[in-house]
Parts: structure tokens; sequence; C-alpha cells
């Protein structure tokens, strides 16, 4: 069931992250957003620069499932490259596969990626993503409906531990991602979530833990 895998970010979550953390006024709740036709499913993905205030938005990617089936096809519907509000003292392009040139002449801002999302997607949206939340916390954007992937498969094989996608993709999906010597890819690493999603969809809550092997 879908409600199964929901995590509601609650009030709690908002005072000790937000509040104590950052600046509320910086930040933007999807419970604002007048978008009226959101996708009921959005994949997400962020890449971060480390600057002096820590990690800072670089990349962004949102996809949908076609015609909104949770099915084997997606459509990118937004994917920006972002200028960091301070200066990057890391590009950490084995990860984020950003560099110097990537952002050379980008002028999208934090802000006008905020009002982008608000209006592609509304608090009524399921977003689906590996460990979402530092996709969020970089995005200085509020949501409840959020499926984590990590946690998802958090008893994967009996473990109890939260792990990579990368490696999830590769024993539940036969893929191999993450490969490129460049970095990553947010849009990759939207889509396998979203995989990872579906196959648990598809083969039930037991899939992935240790009694789903025998």
């Amino acid at each position: 069931k879908i409600n199964d895998l929901l995590i509601y970010n609650s009030d709690d979550w908002l005072s000790n992250v937000v509040k104590n953390k950052f600046d509320v006024e910086t930040w933007v709740d999807t419970k604002n957003s007048k978008c009226t036709h959101s996708p009921k499913y959005v994949g997400i993905d962020c890449e971060m620069v480390e600057t002096k205030e820590g990690l800072e938005l670089s990349r962004i990617s949102l996809l949908k499932f076609i015609d909104d089936n949770i099915g084997n096809t997606y459509e990118i519907i937004y994917d920006s490259y972002v200028k960091p509000t301070n200066k990057i003292l890391d590009y950490k392009t084995q990860y984020s596969g950003i560099n110097e040139n990537t952002l050379k002449n980008v002028t999208t801002t934090l802000k006008m990626v905020q009002q982008d999302i608000l209006s592609l997607i509304n608090s009524n949206t399921i977003i689906i993503g590996h460990s979402p939340e530092n996709d969020l916390r970089t995005l200085k954007m509020l949501h409840e409906k959020v499926i984590d992937t990590a946690l998802v498969y958090l008893y994967f094989r009996g473990s109890h531990q939260l792990q990579k996608l990368k490696y999830l993709t590769k024993c539940l999906l036969k893929k191999n991602i993450q490969i490129d010597i460049d970095g990553h890819s947010s849009v990759e690493d939207a889509w396998h979530a979203m995989q990872l999603f579906r196959v648990k969809m598809l083969h039930g809550h037991r899939y992935g833990t240790w009694s789903s092997l025998f």
C-alpha cells in the first residue's frame, strides 16, 4: 500500500531542522502551491556543491512516470543547473558531476527553482527519492508526502541499515549506476529511486527483505 511507504514530515521536523538551523524566510512550503495539475508521483534528486554555508544546490531533476502509471518509462519535467548563493569551495565533481565550466553561465537561483517547483507540484504530490530529506533541505522546501527508498529497503536482506542507491539498484534492478568517473547524474539517480519504489509496489512489502530471498 502506498500509505505504508509514506513518510510525513512533521511539525517536530520543522522545528528541529528548519527553525533551529536555517532562516525560515528562505524556505517554501508546497502547501502554498497553486498548481492544480500535479503528477501523482515525482522522483527527485539534487546535486550539491560545498560553499562556506555548507552544501548548496547546483542541479535539480524532477521526473514523473509516463501517464502517471507506475510503469517502466519516465518523463523529465524539470532539470536545471543552479547558481549557488555563496562562493564555491569544492565542486565535489566526483559525486555531483559539476565543475567550474558547468556553472559558468548559469543564472538560475535557488529562489527561481523554488518557484518553478511550486508551479509543477503541490502538497498532494508524492515525492520519491533516496534519502530525499537531503534534497528537500538543500531546496529549502517543506513537503509532507515523501517516499524514501532508503527507508523502504531498511530491512534489505535482514540488515536493518540504510543502503546506498547504487547497491540497491545493482541487487534489485540488476543495473549498474553511478559508474561515470565524471560524477553522478541526478536524472539517473531519481529514475532508479522511482524504479525501486515500483518493484516494491509490484512484489509487495516483503520484497527485498531476507524472507523474500527464500
